[in-house]
């Protein structure tokens, strides 16, 4: 039996498989074998390109948040007086929460790296008691003018009763 006694049918189902199996050769020697590799690979900088892009969100809401907050201080800060002084602001105070007696303020030195826009005040307490002290910082912060805690120390009074205190206040100058 020779190929001239095949039927047409049988000839070309045999050069179908022929070339089937020249195909399955080709595919396993010279076929890349990193097919699947770079397929995983593509999926991996798929993965690390939602990954980045939720970052990126992420970041420009804290960055918008961040913005609003410093709009909010900017609106704050325009509604206070324009003659603000921190020094007589920290007495006023001080005086209201009743501590004047037991205070003493001083202009606070300044600091390396802290700008002339940042007056600074130092307030030194003695025998305070912590609800006179949370008192005093409670009113200071409900204020609305921007005045902040730059340092504070707190220590036990060790002949009288009570805590001495050294806070110093910043603000910001316009």
């Amino acid at each position: 039996m020779g190929m001239n006694d095949l039927d047409r049918r049988e000839r070309g189902t045999l050069f179908f498989a022929a070339l089937f199996l020249l195909l399955a050769v080709f595919m396993l020697f010279y076929v890349p074998k990193n097919w699947g590799s770079r397929h995983q690979q593509a999926r991996q900088q798929f993965a690390q390109a939602q990954q980045d892009l939720q970052l990126a969100r992420l970041q420009k809401a804290e960055e918008e948040l961040r913005v609003e907050s410093q709009e909010e201080l900017l609106r704050v800060l325009n509604a206070r007086d324009p003659r603000f002084d921190l020094f007589p602001f920290i007495n006023r105070m001080v005086t209201e929460t009743g501590l004047s007696d037991r205070a003493r303020l001083e202009n606070g030195r300044r600091p390396r790296g802290l700008s002339e826009n940042h007056p600074l005040v130092d307030l030194k307490l003695a025998g305070v008691s912590l609800e006179e002290l949370t008192d005093l910082l409670h009113k200071v912060r409900g204020s609305n003018s921007l005045v902040a805690v730059y340092r504070m120390e707190i220590r036990p009074m060790l002949r009288e009763q009570g805590l001495e205190c050294d806070i110093t206040f910043v603000s910001v100058k316009v």
